[in-house]
């Protein structure tokens, strides 16, 4: 969804107790939290792009279709936390507790976690990926998304230097084929009038697209 009106303020937390909270469609991009305690709190739907979580506590903590990239959990108490239906790319779990903590029908590099090898994984793809796996003709569809500013700024999809978000558009692929994807992704620019920061926003605006089309 997208992150309208009093959802535009960045949530940062310092020495705060936050704990039991719902955070559902908020955009935690860039914000800083240290030494706060988030411990049983959901977060849905939210972003959190270059977020810095360092030194707080997330016990059995869940994150739910969330989109997460280059986030800093750093010296972090992720216990017993469920990660679910979330995209996780370049993000820094370095000296977490961890123990307990599962990720389920993630799209994730594994990379990130190679220190702890006794998380549990279920229904998650972590497998490397290249340009290779998708088609000249949905990466250059991807790549003409960029002329849309929401899309381009969002990072979600497309990123910088040129690049693609590929376990993104991986997730894309695996839920509604590159056939459909070719046939939708250029019609996203004329409705995207917001800002936006979840992968999960794309989904109901291409599910919405192919409910609506005869495809």
């Amino acid at each position: 969804m997208t992150l309208d009106g009093k959802n535009k303020k960045p949530f940062s937390y310092i020495n705060k107790e936050v704990m039991k909270k719902n955070f559902q469609n908020k955009d935690f991009n860039k914000t800083s939290s240290y030494h706060s305690n988030f411990s049983h709190s959901i977060f849905e739907n939210t972003s959190l792009l270059a977020t810095k979580f360092k030194c707080s506590e997330f016990y059995e903590s869940t994150f739910k279709n969330c989109t997460i990239t280059g986030t800093h959990f750093k010296k972090c108490n992720l216990q017993n936390a469920l990660f679910e239906d979330c995209v996780i790319r370049a993000s820094n779990f370095e000296d977490c507790k961890m123990r307990g903590a599962s990720f389920k029908k993630c799209y994730i590099d594994l990379g990130q976690f190679k220190k702890y090898p006794y998380l549990d994984f279920s229904d998650c793809h972590a497998e490397p990926l290249t340009t290779k796996i998708f088609s000249q003709q949905l990466l250059a569809v991807v790549e003409s998304l960029r002329s849309n500013d929401f899309i381009r700024h969002s990072m979600v999809l497309v990123i910088k230097n040129k690049k693609i978000n590929l376990i993104a558009l991986k997730k894309l692929v695996d839920k509604f084929g590159e056939k459909t994807l070719v046939v939708l992704l250029p019609k996203l620019p004329n409705i995207i009038k917001n800002q936006f920061y979840t992968l999960s926003y794309l989904e109901k605006m291409l599910s919405d697209l192919e409910a609506s089309s005869n495809i």
